[in-house]
Order: C-alpha cells, then structure tokens, then sequence
C-alpha cells in the first residue's frame, strides 16, 4: 500500500467511569492523524457517558454514540456500524496502549497489507506485568492463505500436540482486541451475544481468519490487558457459563462438519473442552458464593458428562507437571482435592501465570 491506512478504534462502554479515561487518553497520545475513535455507551448508569461526551466535544476524531443496554456483542455490532475507515480494531474500556501502537501498526500495515493484523499483549497484574506472545514466536511473521488455515485459523478450535505443554496460551490468541481488520472484508460479520455464546471473541475471529487470503504478526508493540479490574469475567459468577461454552463448542462442531475441515480440528476442539473446565471451576471459586454452594457447583461441572469423552484420549504427557496433576484430578472428579488446588493456583497465579 502506497498511502497511510485509516484506522477506526471500537470501545464498547458501560459503567466504567473509574479507568475509561485512561483507555481514551491512551489513544489521544499517539502519533498518528489517521485515527477515528468510536465510543459506544451502552446504557451506562454512571459517568461514563458523560466523560465520552466531552472527549467528543472536545477531539473532532473522536465520536460518542449512545444506546440501551444490550451487552457488550450488541455494543461491538453498533461501533462496526460506524466503521468508516480501511481497518478497524477493538480496545476494552479497562485496557489501555503504548504511545506508539497504532504508528508501528500502521507502518506495518503499509508495507504488507494484511488481511489481519495481529500484535501481543501484556497482562498487568497488581504486582507484575507479564507479556503473552500467542504461540507466533518473537519475531514477525507474514503468513499466506495456507500458513495462515494451518497454523493461525486451527489455533482457534484449540491446542494439539506440543501446544499443550503452555496450556495458557489457548485463550492467548481469541481476543479481538490486539487485531486490526480490513473493513472491505470483515465489517459485515457481527457479534454473537455473550449471554448466548461462551468467548464470543473466539467465534468472531473464527468467521474472520477463515476468509483471510494473507494474515501477520508484529511483536513490535503490544496491548496492555488489565487483570487488575476485580468486575472481570474471572472474578463475576456466571451460573450459565457452562451452557454458554456448549454453545462455542456445538458452533464449532458445526463449521467442522459444514466446511470439512481435518481431523486435527476435532482433536484440537476436544482438547479446548477439556482445558477450558478450568475457566469454569475458576469463575466458581473466584466467585462470593458460600463454600458449600461453590463445592456443589464446582461437583456439577466435574460431573457434567461433556468431559467424558473429551478427557478419554486426552493427551495428559504435554502438560507441565503442575497442569497434568491438575487436570487429572479434575477428569476423576476429585472434588476437594480440585477445589483446594484451584484456591492455591489463585494465590499463586502471577507466579505460574494463570
């Protein structure tokens, strides 16, 4: 590409008057013209709003737009409405990023025109900082149609093999945010509703990555993900999360079997169901629910007969020590012992990196 690409920036809003200044003021600060910022407040209660409304009066680049309260999907789909420019990317309310992000990322965009863009992240904890390189490497990478099918778009139905000796790293390349996508393709493909679907970033990619002729990696800057932030996912109760994911994972099944993709896309898929019961038995514990309601929740996914076949021909050996013995208590359903190894990984998670 000849010209400097125009990039449209998506933040869905609600109720987060304590840290969105941060995220907005993150993108006031880079050095780049070709930036248009899209605020979507989905009916906040408190500030938030308000803020948004006096950064759009105040930078012409940016734009507020207001709506009911309908999720975090539905804000996402109403910011790709207004996308207007040649990418678009996502950034979460709670996060934040470097002074130079967009300029190394547009420079990259200039010289490969990508389809997808992809760039690491950064978790920040109250005590560390921990940078997570997907599974790509640290150098660059340029991948084609091929590469991109083989080593980029399976990824996203789960771990195979040596992959599983960094069971973390599953979840590492789901997100949208740290991606920036060629609007000609992929503005037109929307959001699931969380309260439907488990890890809606997951599904969205996968309609994305499936159409990309040439996808790339830059590890030259990265996104900052807040793990500080005590409202997350992680540490809210879900009581239909369990069904959410059955729902990922029977959308899965049914692009495996329309588009008749290898084996390897069902093993890895089994592989997926079997490391994300530890998300599960975490929002559990992490949760205000008394100890013997979570003993009884963290029982019934132990129990729940989706594992059965999934932890039959699972690959216990490319687990590190610490995963494989948690794991294999999880498959025989031992309850306390799960439960006391899941309260010690919490405390210990910025050391092993959960």
């Amino acid at each position: 590409m000849d010209k400097e690409s125009k990039i449209d920036i998506i933040i869905p809003i609600y109720n987060c008057e304590n840290y969105i200044r941060k995220c907005i003021n993150s993108v006031i600060k880079q050095n780049n013209d070709n930036l248009h910022l899209i605020l979507v407040d989905d009916g906040s209660t408190d500030k938030s709003g308000k803020i948004c409304d006096l950064f759009s009066k105040n930078y012409s680049f940016i734009d507020t737009f207001h709506k009911m309260n309908g999720g975090v999907s539905s804000a996402r789909n109403l910011g790709l409405k207004k996308v207007i420019n040649d990418y678009f990317t996502f950034i979460d309310p709670d996060d934040w990023v470097p002074e130079n992000y967009f300029d190394i990322v547009s420079r990259k965009i200039k010289k490969n025109n990508p389809d997808i863009l992809m760039v690491p992240f950064k978790r920040v904890y109250t005590s560390s900082i921990i940078k997570s390189n997907y599974f790509l490497g640290k150098d660059n990478r340029l991948f084609n149609k091929k590469e991109t099918f083989d080593y980029v778009y399976r990824r996203f139905f789960g771990l195979l093999g040596d992959e599983l000796s960094s069971p973390i790293s599953l979840e590492n390349i789901s997100p949208i945010w740290g991606k920036f996508y060629k609007t000609d393709l992929f503005k037109n493909i929307e959001f699931i509703d969380r309260e439907k679907i488990c890890s809606e970033d997951t599904w969205f990619n996968i309609c994305c990555f499936q159409r990309a002729n040439k996808t790339e990696y830059c590890c030259e800057t990265y996104y900052y993900y807040n793990k500080r932030n005590l409202a997350s996912a992680v540490n809210t109760y879900n009581s239909k999360m369990l069904d959410e994911y059955k729902y990922l994972y029977k959308y899965m099944k049914s692009k495996i079997k329309e588009d008749n993709l290898p084996k390897e896309f069902i093993k890895a898929l089994s592989n997926r169901i079997v490391l994300n019961q530890l998300t599960m038995l975490r929002n559990i514990t992490n949760s205000n629910l008394n100890i013997f309601l979570k003993l009884k929740k963290v029982q019934e996914v132990l129990r729940d007969p989706i594992y059965s076949s999934a932890y039959y021909n699972f690959p216990f050996l490319y687990l590190p020590f610490k995963y494989r013995f948690l794991y294999r208590s999880f498959c025989k359903k031992r309850l306390v012992l799960s439960y006391m190894l899941l309260i010690v990984g919490e405390r210990l998670k910025e050391k092993i990196k959960i």
